[in-house]
């Protein structure tokens, strides 16, 4: 099994979420918004764990600690103080990706792939129909082209697939290939300012890792 998960630092139940997946053996890699008010909740056990791939998940549309929200143009220096930052916390940085997608935005894009080339480090990209397409016709896929070793690919675990068991069975032999994009939560309320239990996403987040967990169990 290789599952990739995103959001690390969103809140102490998803933080908890992907160390116990970290425990099972069976997670490629972690993004994580450095900025974020739970990003060291944890962390240490986290890096414990030095073959899991460590992520930049850039973000430029939650606001933290009272911090704006946007904060136009997105220069690559702004994407620069994040890598910093959490290259200062982790000691490794191995791939970016974006909340909410935001590093394939147009305008967003172009200058995450050249952090990355210039890092020396992946640029992340979902292998899906609604994703992918939309990559292969963007204008940055010419960056592709040139350097393709500076981007690797997940697929990705939906909503749909959950209510799906033949589609779930699909998704769990494909990450033994390539990585998923999991999301995942603990069901703990360690952060009252973000979890509710009737929030949608969050219930998938619980979802997603009953069945996840489930699915391991039974070998």
């Amino acid at each position: 099994m290789k599952f990739i998960v995103d959001d690390w630092g969103l809140s102490r139940e998803i933080n908890q979420a992907v160390l116990r997946l970290a425990q099972r053996d069976v997670l490629f890699g972690v993004s994580l918004l450095v900025d974020s008010d739970h990003c060291d909740y944890l962390l240490e056990e986290l890096l414990g764990f030095s073959h899991i791939e460590i992520g930049l998940h850039l973000n430029f549309t939650t606001v933290f600690q009272g911090k704006k929200r946007f904060s136009l143009p997105f220069s690559k220096s702004k994407m620069e103080s994040q890598y910093d930052s959490l290259l200062l916390k982790t000691q490794r940085v191995n791939y970016i990706d974006g909340h909410h997608h935001v590093h394939l935005w147009p305008g967003i894009a172009s200058k995450a792939i050249e952090l990355a080339q210039e890092k020396d480090i992946k640029f992340r990209v979902l292998n899906d129909s609604d994703h992918f397409g939309s990559f292969l016709l963007s204008k940055y896929f010419k960056y592709f082209l040139k350097k393709p070793e500076h981007f690797f690919y997940c697929h990705y675990l939906t909503a749909g697939n959950l209510g799906n068991k033949r589609d779930f069975r699909k998704k769990m032999v494909s990450c033994k290939i390539s990585p998923l994009m999991i999301h995942i939560a603990e069901n703990k309320n360690l952060t009252p300012d973000y979890v509710d239990p009737n929030d949608s996403i969050y219930k998938m987040r619980l979802e997603q890792q009953r069945q996840i967990l489930e699915h391991l169990d039974a070998g």
